[in-house]
């Protein structure tokens, strides 16, 4: 399985710059419209991951106001692979900056990311749970999706989960999951079950 060098230099230098410990931002749980993974050799050749979720969101606070981010993904009982893109272009949105969100990510090897308080979208020119955690398809479980955006001085988590008993597809080229509800919690356990998150 091809993995993409910019990702990986991205992951290795972003583990320096995300904040450690605890964040005083509370956890996002989010509700969302589509979740979709296109297997290789689709959408160019390598794949394609998007998800949108609609609904009312906080947005993070100053001290969380991305400078990067990071993104996870599971299927059911695999651990979340981790992607974290730091330093990248994060743009504020809104005047002041921020106000109305974020629009983060603009080299090829990084995923496209909007934060609104209306909707939170994703956007990775990869199938990011095959690159991030072996994961082939068909999924045999639930797609869980964790968002982190990490700032100067604390972090806050976008969390989202699409089950696969409802999937309106899901077979060796692509899962697609419409409607899927808030999860009960973030992390460690409801959009995640236990275990480390970093490649």
């Amino acid at each position: 399985m091809a993995r993409w060098p910019g990702v990986l230099f991205a992951i290795a230098a972003a583990a320096l710059l995300a904040p450690r410990g605890a964040s005083a931002d509370p956890d996002e749980l989010m509700p969302c419209t589509i979740g979709i993974v296109k297997a290789a050799p689709a959408a160019g050749g390598n794949g394609l991951t998007k998800f949108v979720c609609k609904g009312t969101f906080t947005l993070p606070s100053a001290g969380a106001a991305p400078t990067g981010f990071s993104l996870s993904f599971g299927i059911n009982t695999v651990p979340p692979g981790s992607g974290n893109f730091g330093g990248v272009d994060c743009v504020g949105l809104g005047n002041p900056a921020g106000a109305k969100g974020y629009k983060c990510g603009v080299h090829p090897t990084v995923p496209l990311l909007l934060l609104k308080t209306n909707v939170v979208k994703g956007l990775v020119k990869f199938d990011a749970p095959a690159n991030l955690t072996g994961t082939p398809h068909p999924y045999t479980g639930d797609l869980a999706i964790r968002l982190t955006a990490f700032g100067t001085s604390d972090s806050k988590r976008y969390c989202a989960r699409f089950p696969v008993a409802s999937a309106v597809k899901n077979d060796m080229k692509q899962f697609k999951a419409k409607n899927a509800p808030a999860p009960a919690v973030c992390s460690p356990s409801g959009a995640f079950l236990d275990g480390g998150d970093t490649l």
